[in-house]
């Protein structure tokens, strides 16, 4: 292909003075993909065996931070256990821990190299005892434990230490009581995870340093100590009874210039033959005819959305499978009452508009639709946005390394708001975005969008005996970063794109 018909595509961009500024594309209501950019090949070693790494996550705003004198005595007994063990301890440095401690909603990942790893939480508290002047410190440390970066164990340890208070020495009693019952919850966990890690044959080892990285990001995703899922099964969930799907997709925004003249929305070709392609594809997957809706241009309204959502609600069964497609322009948390971001559709009339369908809505819409399968594919530009608007930490060899971020609802928010959402939670979602959210998404003439027409080869190759996890792994991820090299190179504007992809419940295991 020639470089003139290599172009970025949907970014909506405001008219504003001699810059420009971008909107992320697709801010969604959950998922991640939000993995790391991955360090170049001489830089990542093989992983540590004789380190172990030591995080200690804030659970939530009240919790204590890294600081307090319990959580510094628990961190001082577990590391006096591990270098028991003949391991050395590595922790996050003070910038780290500082970031660490204001942000309870860190996403936290692990870098190839990444050795043994435990990330625990502390839940402390002091109880009177009546009719004395005695009370009880209770300390229970929560942990899990990560091999590379599987998941090896989830364990738990607990301290109680009594004291004598006096009113001249009950702060310091209370406080000593919660350090000594910190020590004994550390020594206790410490002792579980040895035999955890004793227990690991070589074989064991390779097979979990080898293993690809836990998919699933958001405010709180795998790794947290307390409220994480257990590990997803590698069994995949059935066949479903039926596949339904909404394609929606806007080239033609003429109508939303004419709309917003101080907004620079430009058409988007390649939007055109994504909806013909997914089409044709979603045919020769066992998609019928009449089981697929496509809202294209003039169609593609916030209104027309609802309504084939709401049909699809009443067709639906929990065996089904439904998919939504959506290829547009998309604006962020600003542009809507909700915070949660929207898609830029036909009927676009500009922020706060009262009448667009925002990615809270769709979520509620996707909560009344029977059919516990759904997959969401959006080819937006900047559509991961959670890897860069969510602070996270990478623990690797060297250590653990932040980086800042400010909370705001993307893709990787509707598979997290799925898993806390009581109406969403016997349902497997699947979210695949098209790309980071500092990056652009590039058009491929003539097959439209790069990332949907290598999401519909991987799809077609894998011909259902495949899971989308695997899907993306094997025939979309790698394959967009490097076709994206060269693009980027000849047009100037960008450097790679990469594709992420989230999952709630049992999403990653979604066949289609």
């Amino acid at each position: 292909m020639g470089k003139a018909r290599t172009t970025r595509r949907r970014t909506l961009q405001l008219l504003g003075g001699a810059s420009l500024v971008p909107l992320r594309a697709w801010a969604a209501a959950p998922v991640p993909i939000a993995a790391p950019a991955p360090a170049p090949a001489s830089t990542i070693g093989p992983p540590r065996t004789d380190l172990i790494t030591v995080l200690y996550r804030k659970e939530n705003a009240t919790a204590p931070s890294r600081v307090d004198p319990s959580v510094a005595a628990a961190t001082r007994a577990l590391e006096a256990e591990f270098l028991k063990l003949g391991l050395r301890v590595v922790q996050p440095d003070a910038r780290s821990y500082q970031l660490l401690d204001q942000a309870p909603n860190m996403i936290v990942t692990f870098a190839p190299d990444a050795g043994f790893s435990l990330v625990f939480s502390l839940y402390g508290n002091v109880r009177p005892r009546p009719g004395s002047d005695m009370v009880m410190g209770e300390v229970r440390l929560e942990a899990r434990v990560f091999v590379g970066r599987s998941i090896l164990a989830a364990e738990t340890g607990v301290g109680r230490m009594a004291a004598t208070l006096t009113p001249q020495t009950k702060e310091f009693g209370e406080r000593r009581s919660l350090e000594q019952a910190a020590e004994k919850a550390a020594a206790e966990l410490a002792g579980r995870i040895a035999a955890s890690l004793r227990a690991l044959t070589p074989e064991r080892m390779v097979e979990l340093m080898q293993a690809p990285p836990p998919l699933v990001l958001g405010a709180k995703p795998v790794v947290l100590p307390s409220e994480a899922p257990p590990p997803t099964p590698d069994a995949p969930l059935p066949p479903p009874r039926r596949k339904f799907a909404l394609l929606v997709g806007v080239s033609d925004y003429a109508a939303v210039r004419q709309r917003l003249p101080d907004w620079r929305v430009g058409n988007l070709n390649g939007v055109r033959d994504d909806m013909a392609n997914m089409e044709g594809a979603l045919h020769g997957m066992g998609f019928e005819a009449a089981d697929v809706k496509t809202l294209f241009d003039a169609q593609a309204t916030s209104g027309a959305i609802r309504q084939e959502l709401m049909k699809f609600a009443a067709r639906t069964q929990e065996d089904d499978l439904v998919l939504i497609a959506l290829s547009c322009h998309g604006g962020d948390k600003d542009l809507c009452p909700s915070g949660f971001g929207m898609p830029v559709l036909y009927d676009f009339a500009g922020p706060n508009d009262p009448n667009a369908l925002d990615f809270w809505q769709l979520q509620s819409l996707v909560a009344n639709l029977p059919a516990r399968r759904v997959v969401l594919v959006v080819d937006t530009c900047h559509s991961g946005g959670v890897a860069k608007m969510m602070p996270s930490a990478i623990i690797s060899a060297s250590g653990v390394q932040t980086s800042p971020g400010k909370a705001s609802p993307e893709p990787a928010a509707m598979a997290e708001a799925a898993r806390n959402n009581a109406a969403l939670a016997t349902r497997h979602i699947a979210i695949l975005a098209a790309s980071k959210p500092e990056e652009v998404s590039l058009e491929d003439p003539p097959n439209g969008g790069l990332f949907t027409s290598r999401l519909l080869r991987g799809l077609s190759a894998a011909k259902g005996n495949e899971s989308l996890e695997q899907v993306f792994v094997r025939h979309v991820e790698r394959e967009v970063i490097e076709t994206s090299r060269p693009m980027c190179k000849r047009i100037g504007e960008c450097q790679v794109q990469t594709p992420m992809f989230a999952y709630s419940g049992r999403g990653n295991m979604i066949r289609i």
